[in-house]
């Protein structure tokens, strides 16, 4: 189900986005991937939140609500579905 919400599919987009224009080619990210292995670094993921606040007009880690890093690409668009 977490896979159909706009959030996680504007999520996907811009994981894809990050990792290509670092000049990697992304491979099959779903909801129960696991953030570490989206090949993602620290300062792309940084990057990740700053295009999603762009498209979606909010930053759900400003709330100061959250206390671990999600695990999962799912549980990343989550954070964004709850914020809404």
């Amino acid at each position: 189900m977490t896979e159909t919400l706009p959030a996680y599919r504007t999520l996907v987009k811009t994981i894809e986005a990050v990792l290509r224009e670092r000049g990697d080619e992304p491979g099959a990210i779903g909801a129960d991937t696991p953030m570490a292995d989206t090949g993602l670094d620290s300062l792309d993921v940084a990057a990740v939140v700053v295009r999603m606040e762009e498209q979606l007009g909010f930053d759900p880690f400003t709330s100061g609500n959250i206390t671990e890093f999600p695990r999962t690409v799912g549980d990343f668009a989550a954070l964004y579905v709850a914020a809404q």
